[in-house]
């Protein structure tokens, strides 16, 4: 069933309070699933903002050979490279739905335990060769869901206490997201930013580590 697209985003401000935004009723939808159109949408949201209008959306990870053709990713992905919504303007206030009824089967593994060995294997070897330094090996889980995924996204948020949380209902399509990082934010001459990996020099005692590992940066 096709739904008008609802976008909910509730972020911690640069202060650290909660900052929520819902946007509903788009004037417009900017998508593409292909990788040549993808400089194209961006062009057309500055465009937009620079209208006055609010733009909401996301950018998948296979959207990035657009900008770096080097980059390798999954040759047919399901989902658009982009999506966003143009809004004339959002909300602060909205009424929860309550609570509804959902299922959740057991979590999957895509892959097998050969699978991974193989990964990781030629992961080490790559950084043997000198073609990398640094990899994000990871996998996928799947699970069947049915009933209502806002209520689902609501039971995340809590348990997860995340600062960075957003549900982007947009159709047939969903996305339900739970994140302690803060990928960036823009704050004057400032870049902000707040990864949940990565390294960091070793403080002088176990508080100045926990410091550094949590703490947010600064990039002038």
């Amino acid at each position: 069933m096709t739904t008008s697209p609802f976008l909910q985003f509730e972020f911690s401000n640069a202060q650290g309070d909660p900052d929520h935004k819902v946007f509903q009723q788009p004037v417009e939808v900017l998508t593409t699933d292909d990788v040549s159109e993808v400089k194209s949408v961006f062009k057309r949201v500055e465009e937009r903002l620079d209208e006055g209008y609010y733009v909401a959306g996301y950018v998948s990870y296979e959207a990035a050979p657009a900008f770096d053709q080097a980059f390798r990713v999954h040759p047919h992905p399901e989902w658009p490279l982009v999506w966003f919504g143009v809004f004339d303007r959002f909300e602060t206030d909205w009424k929860d739905a309550g609570s509804r009824l959902f299922h959740v089967s057991d979590w999957e593994l895509r892959g097998n335990y050969a699978s991974y060995q193989k990964g990781i294997e030629e992961v080490k070897a790559g950084i043997e060769r000198g073609d990398t330094y640094q990899v994000n090996f990871t996998t996928r889980m799947e699970a069947s869901f049915s009933g209502d995924d806002y209520t689902f996204y609501r039971r995340l948020v809590r348990n997860q206490q995340s600062s960075y949380s957003a549900y982007l209902n947009m159709g047939e399509k969903r996305i339900l997201s739970a994140s302690p990082e803060l990928f960036f934010r823009v704050d004057g001459n400032q870049l902000k930013t707040k990864p949940m990996k990565g390294t960091a020099s070793r403080g002088r005692d176990s508080k100045e580590d926990e410091s550094k590992r949590g703490g947010t940066s600064d990039i002038t």
